[in-house]
């Protein structure tokens, strides 16, 4: 059975090549919410993060993104995790998507991102 370790040596990848600077202001919204959005080092910290975007075009609104949502009956397939990592996925506010993430790549193998599925289907086990 796949436990945290796995996923995040699997996250760790794409992490590699963020430009933190840019992860900072685009995610925490400039820089408001959080100091490192997307810096999980502990199971507990993967599922608290919420990522931050401004949307709206000249109205500009932050909106939020919880990284790992599975209230009201959600799956991973549900997940903002799952969702950026596979493909283009919904803005609230403006119409049109963002592109899949990391913005640019490198982009996980479609087995990791089972995985991950499967793990946080799973229960998010250690």
């Amino acid at each position: 059975m796949t436990g945290f370790a796995q996923v995040k040596a699997i996250l760790d990848t794409i992490k590699q090549n963020f430009d933190w600077d840019s992860v900072l202001q685009i995610h925490s919204a400039n820089g408001t919410h959080l100091e490192h959005p997307l810096d999980w080092q502990t199971k507990e910290q993967l599922q608290k993060i919420v990522v931050w975007r401004y949307e709206g075009g000249a109205e500009r609104k932050a909106v939020s993104y919880p990284l790992i949502d599975l209230s009201d009956g959600k799956t991973a397939k549900d997940t903002y995790l799952i969702k950026a990592l596979t493909a283009p996925f919904r803005k609230q506010v403006d119409l049109g998507n963002y592109p899949r993430m990391p913005n640019g790549g490198p982009y996980l193998e479609q087995a990791d991102i089972v995985t991950i599925a499967e793990w946080i289907d799973a229960g998010m086990p250690d």
